[in-house]
């Protein structure tokens, strides 16, 4: 994710709760689920009961015993919250409305949609939600010599705007504290390479405005006409902001990604990314990030300048010095799976699916009439073992079989 955003925090309705000990859990929540699998060449597929839990700005805090909201539009209220301590003693944190926000999930999907009418209006969603496990903490997905795959249909999505899914190495707890015992239950601890400054760090009142830094590892970011990969590695609280990236645009295969082309955005379809080390272990050094999509039953290589050491075309002084060594030590600790839809009023997602980047203008007007609700749907998540979790796409692949097409 390039750019963090404000978020609209309003509840419909809510009920007052008497607590001894703020910032507390009003109520216990719950989380739409989301069934995602974990696979081995040997053994197949084995389902998890995950879910999912939306950002902790997304739920509705206030003051404990009234209705004041500690955190609005304008900022947080420096009366209830002139420090961390106070903070967590005179506020409560809600569970969310997931309507509300545009999110809805049904056995192994789930649809993200920018605009909601709970109430017959018009409304912003613009999502971020984490993979959340069957113990309350995140997920941790630990993909070193390992691949992911999902499916995901973007034909709903225009111009100027961004469908993520990404890995953040967040605390798996959500920085769960006296302050904080609702932790990644309530979606709290969310960190990237952008380092943005966030009113609340780890569910912990951030005092001292310094930035949620952490390994970012960008999947996929793309609507219909655009997408790329990249990798954001960090050192200490130094992060690639741009970081090493791959778009296939960019690379100069205009006609690979979008409508009625190569890889087919009116139609859903399968992204397979690996994380080749170089003894092919899951304690190896990361020597390649590479990407292949399925279609229709067929495989579709990336594109020929990602076929050797292609992990990225595009990479920042940051990323040229340091390389993929934190990313790889971040994927072999575990990372969390972060789901998202935004838009880019600024900058016009300009540095995702315009100039050198993508086919789009500033600020397509033209698609957004086209596309007045826009919404992307993720499903079929997998991860394991090296050609494990796309083999009943097409009866049988394997890593060996997509080098040998290469």
């Amino acid at each position: 994710m390039k750019f963090s955003w404000i978020r609209d925090i309003s509840a419909v309705g809510f009920a007052l709760f008497f607590t001894t000990h703020a910032q507390q859990p009003a109520s216990s929540p719950e989380h739409p689920r989301l069934t995602t699998w974990e696979c081995t060449i040997s053994g197949g597929c084995t389902p998890h009961e995950t879910s999912v839990v939306v950002d902790w700005d997304s739920h509705y805090i206030h003051e404990a015993n009234g209705i004041t909201p500690c955190l609005s539009l304008s900022g947080v209220d420096r009366t209830l919250c002139p420090n961390g301590t106070a903070c967590a003693r005179n506020c409560v944190i809600e569970p969310a409305n997931y309507t509300n926000y545009g999110i809805v999930t049904s056995h192994d999907t789930i649809t993200l949609s920018k605009y909601t009418r709970g109430d017959g209006s018009p409304r912003k969603g613009e999502p971020r939600v984490y993979l959340l496990g069957p113990d309350g903490d995140y997920m941790s997905l630990q993909l070193l010599g390992r691949e992911l795959s999902f499916d995901v249909d973007v034909s709903a999505l225009p111009c100027s705007e961004n469908g993520n899914l990404y890995l953040s190495e967040m605390d798996m707890t959500g920085g769960r504290s006296e302050h904080n015992p609702g932790g990644a239950r309530f979606g709290s601890g969310y960190c990237n390479a952008q380092c943005p400054v966030l009113n609340w760090v780890n569910g912990t009142l951030n005092e001292n405005e310094r930035g949620a830094c952490c390994n970012e590892m960008d999947i996929f970011e793309g609507n219909a006409y655009a997408t790329h990969y990249a990798a954001h590695p960090c050192v200490a609280d130094e992060c690639a902001s741009a970081g090493c990236i791959f778009n296939p645009y960019m690379a100069g295969s205009r006609n690979f990604w979008g409508p009625g082309m190569e890889v087919d955005t009116a139609k859903p379809l399968t992204i397979i990314t690996q994380f080749v080390t170089d003894d092919n272990t899951t304690s190896g050094m990361l020597v390649q990030i590479r990407r292949m999509y399925i279609q229709d039953g067929k495989v579709i290589p990336n594109v020929p300048a990602a076929r050797d050491d292609g992990s990225c075309l595009h990479a920042d002084n940051f990323s040229s010095s340091v390389g993929l060594s934190p990313i790889a030590q971040a994927l072999a600790r575990g990372m969390v799976m972060v789901l998202s839809l935004w838009s880019d009023p600024e900058h016009g997602m300009q540095w995702l699916d315009g100039g050198d980047a993508g086919p789009c203008d500033y600020w397509d007007d033209a698609a957004e009439t086209q596309q007045p609700d826009p919404y992307l749907v993720f499903s079929n998540v997998r991860w394991g073992d090296i050609g494990s979790t796309y083999r009943h796409k097409i009866g049988f692949a394997s890593s060996v079989s997509y080098k040998d097409e290469l």
